[in-house]
């Protein structure tokens, strides 16, 4: 705008100095004032800001187009020459006293203009990083999967009697222990929501480092805390999956690192037995020490493996055992195994095991009939919510997301069960190859981990349900009767207790319907002796030495060799 004016201005005092020069008289003599007529001709050429050319000041500049300022005069008198300039299609009217202010007030605006700052001397204005957080996608699915009516065998729908139980199994055995589970129940089990308590919060900022010393004793809550740093991570999710018999919350994590990769899902539970301490620690250690690493190796593991975890099956006991070591013992003086209703959780499930004695078989001594007693249990099949929560875990992580290893960490003993007798080969070859290779990476040179196939009368010895077996009962392709209240095999006709069905080899039946093909699961039994059972200042110290001596540190790289 100053410069334009400042032409305008320049042009007008050209022409007054002409007309004076013209006519001097004109100068000492005032001329009346004529009527505004426009004059059809223009006075100057002016520069093209786009291209640079010279053009007449009026209309557009003939090479781009562009719309240039346009003069015209009407009077010639120094105090009322007008000034009429067209702007951005607008006619604007201008005096000469106005010309000069504007102008003046342009230069003074000019001349107040600061030195540029140096580069160096500008600060950015902060822009907030936008960081877009992605929700699991396992707990939309979970929440709107109908899994009762999926394990269903939708043959029967009201619970039997004992009585009609004990005629339907009569010609192979007999049904000797605790009913099955209540149709309701199961139901209401299957169907269970799981709240997302994920620190999505935390995940715009450093994660928490997890350190988790063997040595120190930690209460369940200090556990969780742990489970919740680590979900400071994104693809680490925390689940409420269910509540505890007195009342505690169940967590689980989801480890799902974003990745191109279809990944392979492993399962990992622990602690299920009270006085078993070692599960909960070694799980959230082996997983946090996996997340916090930065090697090549580890960001490579965690893009080709999902892990689905619940370090701690049993708070209550845990807890219990831990913290009120002398109230969570049996009569015999051993600590406590069960949850805190006396409930053994590892005998609980409905799995195709359940209070079934085989003809020629005789009960098991490891089942009891009081909750006061060790190997108790329960009141009746998934009677415990701990059970609950663990059954719709379980479904969903073999069934639905084909889990290819389950490890469910126990003590002691220092050896692991792979494989149940009534599995068909195959499915009981998987298994054994899994400890096999497992004990083979973690085992130094002597006092060996080594792995252990059951008896053949597992299963059929009235020994209750645990959660291995209980896993095996999905992955087989076996479903939930309503009537017996327990996992059976069927082949859309008819149901098939395990009694009828003891070796899937054996059958002619079309009841072998595998969900997983690949599944494999085994248990670890940690440690050697009683002195690693507890959570003391002993158990403490072995437990430190075994995950060292055992390289845990490394169970979860053996497991990525195993699975590629």
């Amino acid at each position: 705008m100053y410069k334009t004016l400042r032409f305008c201005f320049l042009i007008v005092l050209s022409l007054i100095f002409l007309s004076l020069f013209e006519n001097p008289v004109h100068a000492k003599k005032k001329k009346p004032k004529q009527e505004e007529t426009v004059q059809e001709q223009t006075y100057c050429l002016v520069t093209c800001p786009i291209c640079k050319g010279e053009t007449d000041c009026e209309g557009t500049c003939p090479y781009c187009k562009t719309e240039h300022f346009v003069l015209k005069f009407f009077s010639m008198d120094d105090e009322n020459t007008d000034i009429y300039i067209k702007e951005a299609g607008e006619i604007k009217h201008l005096d000469l006293k106005s010309i000069i202010a504007i102008m003046e007030s342009d230069q003074e605006e000019e001349d107040t203009i600061p030195e540029e700052t140096e580069e160096e001397d500008i600060i950015p204005e902060e822009v907030e990083e936008v960081y877009e957080i992605k929700e699991s996608d396992t707990l939309k699915y979970v929440n709107e999967f109908d899994y009762y009516s999926d394990s269903v065998t939708g043959l029967t729908k009201e619970s039997y009697k004992r009585k009609e139980i004990e005629d339907r199994l009569k010609d192979y055995g007999t049904f000797d222990g605790p009913m099955g589970m209540p149709v309701k129940e199961y139901k209401e089990a299957m169907n269970a929501k799981w709240v997302d308590v994920t620190k999505y919060e935390n995940q715009r900022k450093d994660p928490r480092t997890v350190e988790l010393d063997l040595d120190k004793k930690y209460t369940y809550d200090d556990l969780v805390s742990f489970m919740e740093a680590l979900s400071d991570r994104e693809g680490v999710y925390m689940f409420d999956i269910g509540g505890t018999t007195s009342g505690r919350r169940m967590y689980a994590l989801e480890i799902d690192i974003p990745s191109d990769y279809e990944k392979k899902v492993v399962v990992l539970t622990g602690n299920i037995h009270a006085r078993e301490t070692a599960g909960s620690v070694f799980i959230i250690k082996e997983i946090a020490e996996l997340l916090q690493s930065d090697t090549d190796e580890a960001k490579k593991l965690l893009q080709k493996i999902k892990f689905a975890i619940v370090p701690c099956v049993n708070p209550d006991g845990r807890e219990g055992v831990a913290f009120n070591t002398s109230k969570y013992k049996y009569s015999n003086g051993q600590l406590w195994k069960a949850t805190s209703n006396g409930t053994d959780l590892n005998r609980n499930f409905p799995g195709l095991s359940w209070s079934q004695v085989k003809e020629g078989y005789e009960k098991s001594d490891s089942i009891s009939d009081s909750s006061k007693k060790i190997y108790y249990p329960g009141d009746y099949a998934g009677s415990c919510n701990e059970t609950k929560a663990m059954m719709k875990f379980l479904y969903h992580y073999i069934k639905i997301e084909k889990a290819q290893v389950l490890i469910d960490y126990h003590q002691q003993g220092r050896i692991g069960y792979a494989g149940k007798p009534f599995q068909k080969s195959s499915q009981q070859k998987r298994c054994k190859e899994l400890a096999k290779y497992l004990f083979g990476r973690m085992n130094p040179s002597s006092k060996k981990y080594i792995w252990w196939g059951e008896k053949e009368e597992y299963g059929l010895n009235g020994t209750g349900s645990t959660l291995a077996d209980f896993a095996v009962s999905i992955a087989t392709g076996a479903k939930f009767s309503p009537g017996y209240g327990f996992f059976v095999y069927t082949d859309g006709k008819k149901e098939y207790p395990l009694i009828m069905i003891p070796r899937l080899d054996d059958t002619n039946l079309s009841v072998v319907h595998e969900t997983n093909s690949k599944f494999a699961t085994t248990t670890i039994e940690i440690g050697y002796g009683k002195e690693y059972l507890g959570y003391g200042s002993t158990a403490r110290e072995l437990l430190k030495k075994e995950y060292d001596r055992y390289k845990f540190g490394r169970l979860l790289y053996y497991l990525y060799d195993y699975l590629y």
